[in-house]
């Protein structure tokens, strides 16, 4: 199941386009403002279907489920390719959500109860946090790529690459273990039971309860990665450079989620500090110009993406109920929430002022409650643990 774990991740997240897609925007006439109007719509979407989808998990084939998903995330970037407008960006982004909100809880829940039917329960968060970091290794070598890519044949040749990987994120999704009988792991029951016990979870589960409010300051810091490559250009940096800056990016975000399961057991000083510690640095390095200033935005994206994953192992082991890709997905809605949040306020702000003021402000703005949402841990009754506290 390791292996395909990585495989699944490592074929979902190589994908060149990732380094391009908001200079392809802003190269075929849209503004930044424009961009941000379609990011938005892109995670309003995904919000709006999160929870939905997860309860469907809870019902239905979970493999059959990431397989459509896989699908309609290859039709995302061949509707980019063949309608380059506003409308068009707008389908691929919708379809794109689409496969997110099927793919997220589901692919959690799938894993996690696997490795419980074999007893190895345990080894989520090595699993989880080796296949997230191959992943990310896997999206460097694409960032790394898109560059020359974009040299030999344009955005064409980017694309075309582009669904040829998509293409293997199907192959290696039909891969995954066909559903094991439900009584193996959880009894199934409908969908609207599924949505109900997993909501309820997320609300009363104490210990989830907090680990859900942990998953906002990182998400919302890690969602400024749609525009990265677009700060990197107002500092007078050329697409090419930008592709390989965004690999250095990339290639935190790979050290970081590899380092993730061991913060998740780490003690809440240190996760207020890798917590907080996050978005100052991506703040501190958009608002200085000099080269130390990628740096720490690098090095800040790397150490978000560390926070965000550790809270998401944390929360496996918390939940105790059946509907567990259902709980899941509240975990999805509340980060979907965070970076709706986030893209709005640099949409909004990148009207008044540049786009490294706005990163900088609130990147500052989100490490501050990012520390605050780790500290309150110690209040009575909601130790910064796995140990499920139900009320």
């Amino acid at each position: 199941m390791a292996d395909r774990a990585v495989w699944f991740r490592v074929t979902r997240e190589s994908v060149p386009f990732f380094a391009l897609y908001a200079l392809f925007f802003a190269d075929r006439g849209l503004s930044t403002a424009q961009i941000g109007v379609l990011i938005v719509c892109w995670s309003a979407a995904a919000f709006v279907l999160e929870v939905p989808s997860g309860a469907l998990a809870d019902t239905l084939d979970r493999r059959l489920l990431l397989i459509a998903a896989a699908l309609l995330y290859a039709g995302c970037f061949a509707t980019w390719l063949l309608w380059p407008s506003f409308a068009g960006f707008l389908s691929g982004f919708l379809l794109w959500s689409i496969s997110s909100a099927l793919t997220s809880g589901t692919w959690e829940a799938l894993l996690f109860d696997e490795l419980a039917a074999d007893g190895h329960a345990e080894r989520y968060g090595k699993i989880r946090a080796r296949s997230e970091s191959a992943a990310a290794f896997g999206a460097l070598a694409a960032s790394a790529g898109a560059g020359p890519l974009y040299a030999a044949g344009g955005y064409r040749l980017v694309g075309a690459v582009t669904l040829a990987i998509t293409g293997l994120h199907v192959a290696a999704t039909w891969a995954l273990p066909r559903a094991r009988p439900r009584e193996q792991v959880a009894e199934p029951g409908s969908y609207l039971g599924s949505l109900r016990d997993g909501v309820r979870e997320a609300r009363r589960n104490r210990v989830v309860h907090r680990i859900l409010l942990a998953l906002v300051a990182p998400t919302a810091i890690v969602a400024f990665d749609e525009y990265l490559t677009l700060l990197f250009r107002e500092g007078g940096l050329s697409v090419q450079v930008v592709a390989w800056v965004a690999a250095g990016c990339v290639a935190a975000q790979a050290i970081g989620t590899a380092l993730a399961d061991r913060l998740a057991g780490a003690s809440r000083a240190v996760s207020v500090a890798v917590y907080a510690g996050s978005g100052l640095l991506i703040g501190a390095g958009a608002l200085v110009a000099h080269p130390g200033g990628l740096t720490a935005v690098a090095v800040g994206y790397g150490v978000a993406n560390a926070a965000m994953l550790a809270a998401e192992i944390r929360l496996q082991a918390a939940i105790v109920g059946a509907s567990r890709a259902t709980t899941t997905s509240v975990g999805g809605l509340v980060s979907e929430a965070a970076a709706i949040i986030s893209f709005g306020l640099v949409a909004v702000g990148s009207e008044r002022a540049s786009l490294a003021t706005v990163i900088g402000v609130v990147a500052v703005g989100f490490a501050v409650v990012a520390g605050i949402s780790i500290a309150r841990c110690d209040a009575p009754g909601y130790g910064w643990t796995t140990r499920s506290e139900v009320t």
